[in-house]
């Protein structure tokens, strides 16, 4: 029964890990997907 315990903590704490991933990745991705945009508003102010 513990070692049954065990297992599923370790899967639960790789199943909080993989999420923790994924949002960092889609932000990460939505970071990359503003820069041009940010790039822009930054020389749009200069010029």
């Amino acid at each position: 029964m513990n070692e049954r315990r065990g297992q599923a903590l370790l899967g639960f704490q790789t199943l909080s890990w993989d999420a923790t991933f994924l949002t960092g990745s889609l932000r990460a991705l939505g970071w990359l997907g503003n820069l041009p945009f940010t790039l822009a508003d930054e020389l749009a102010r200069e010029g």
